[in-house]
């Protein structure tokens, strides 16, 4: 399977400007027991170009993790997912760095639709949800669809969603 559009050629590696902390907690349908385990790798080097190449050295660390096993959202929320995808996280002093590798068996069918900034639309993407406080109630959110187009939103309240 070829890497699709979204892993090839978007920034879908997100820098952020935040203190290392637990990465997924949130949703629905995540609970303490289906989170995906990984261990992010600290960077003392030079930092991945953010390009969406994902071709730094970091990402092919031979004592880097990925997380492999994720569930639906849409459209069979909690379903396994219908395709591979592989997350892999860094970090330094200053930023969380993750690289996300989304395959597609038929990538002709990737859904792509040019919007603006922060409406995911009817593009497919990538989401992640920091819950720096572990309260599964307060966090931010950062999306990057198959067009490229960029989300963030503070969350609060569980699921409620502040683009400001």
């Amino acid at each position: 399977m070829k890497p699709s559009f979204l892993a090839r050629n978007l920034t879908i590696i997100i820098a952020i400007l935040l203190i290392f902390s637990d990465v997924f907690g949130f949703g629905h349908m995540v609970t303490e027991s289906n989170v995906p385990e990984i261990r992010a790798i600290r960077i003392d080097g030079d930092r991945p170009n953010i390009d969406g190449a994902l071709d730094d050295p970091i990402w092919h660390r031979k004592d880097i993790d990925f997380a492999r096993e994720f569930i639906q959202r849409e459209p069979d929320e909690g379903q396994p997912a219908t395709e591979s995808t592989s997350v892999a996280i860094a970090y330094d002093d200053d930023a969380i760095y993750f690289a996300f590798w989304c395959y597609d068996r038929e990538p002709d069918k990737i859904m792509y639709q040019l919007i603006r900034r922060d409406n995911l639309g009817a593009a497919d993407a990538v989401t992640v949800r920091l819950d720096p406080y572990h309260d599964h109630q307060t966090g931010a959110r950062f999306d990057v669809t198959s067009s490229g187009v960029q989300g963030e939103a503070r969350i609060y309240n569980d699921t409620n969603l502040d683009y400001t």
